[in-house]
């Protein structure tokens, strides 16, 4: 079973009772979001952009309340609400691959994405990554991030 999958279903089966919070970020979860969490999302994303949304993707965008449990616990904006971007998520060129912005860290000010290409979507941190090779895909970086924040 792929990792996002797994830390999925450990949001699923414990977020509510770990985090009361993330019912409430359910509440309130961005348009864009909700968008992307539907076939016809992906489709207008892909169209939008000119690229192929992976499968890894598919899974991270319809796994609404492990991002809620992200942005609720984490140190970092999956909603992008604090960003400066008019039309969320946005794409952006790391290493001259196309990746979708997955969140912002208001402190620093940076961003970080998930490759959309290749068979495994690795993460770009901006400020961080530059002249590295990637080593943390998305789901790893999810699914480990989710079980720190459960019990």
């Amino acid at each position: 079973m792929e990792p996002i999958l797994i830390a999925n279903e450990l949001a699923l089966a414990r977020a509510h009772v770990a985090f009361p919070v993330v019912i409430e970020l359910e509440r309130r979860i961005p348009e864009w979001l909700i968008r992307l969490s539907t076939e016809p999302g992906v489709r207008e994303f892909e169209a939008k952009y000119g690229v192929e949304m992976p499968d890894s993707l598919h899974h991270y965008y319809r796994s609404t309340r492990l991002i809620c449990l992200l942005q609720a616990a984490w140190g970092v904006d999956v909603f992008l609400e604090d960003m400066n971007n008019d039309d969320p998520p946005g794409l952006e060129y790391w290493n001259t691959k196309p990746h979708v912005v997955i969140g912002y860290f208001p402190n620093g000010d940076t961003l970080c994405g998930a490759e959309l290409t290749g068979d495994r979507q690795y993460m770009y941190w901006e400020g961080f990554s530059e002249g590295r090779e990637p080593d943390t895909t998305l789901s790893e970086w999810v699914c480990n991030a989710a079980s720190r924040l459960l019990p």
